[in-house]
């Protein structure tokens, strides 16, 4: 304010300094909010995470029971299929139809003939190409 004798402003420096500690408060208002804001998604994070593991254990847990169960499953029905005695399979082949020999073939097979014996003329060896 100035003052009405001499036109002065005699407070200038406690207005400023009163405006340096309000901005100054301010400020500090303002990174507190951010702290807190900051620690929120920090903590909504960590439980995200948290429960996203605790259901990655448990959908875990659920297959190895599951494995586990029909594992034994598969374990009981191979020992129970071993207590039991079981019958032999028969498969009727059908018959084979096999001409019966016929007598008049008891002769036997002609005679080998001997190529080089029934030439008189000797046989060019070799590739003949020249």
């Amino acid at each position: 304010m100035f003052c009405s004798e001499c036109g002065t402003d005699h407070h200038v420096e406690d207005r400023a300094a009163e405006a340096a500690v309000d901005r100054e408060i301010e400020i500090a208002r303002i990174q507190a909010q951010r702290d807190v804001d900051v620690a929120r998604i920090n903590a909504r994070l960590a439980r995200d995470e948290l429960e996203t593991a605790e259901a990655i254990a448990e959908t875990e847990a659920d297959a190895q029971v599951e494995s586990a169960a029909a594992e034994a499953e598969i374990i009981a029905a191979v020992l129970d299929s071993g207590d039991q005695e079981q019958e032999p399979v028969i498969i009727d082949a059908p018959p084979v139809d096999e001409p019966e020999p016929d007598p008049t073939d008891d002769a036997a097979p002609p005679p080998v003939e001997d190529h080089e014996a029934a030439d008189d003329k000797p046989r060019k060896r070799g590739l003949g190409m020249w």
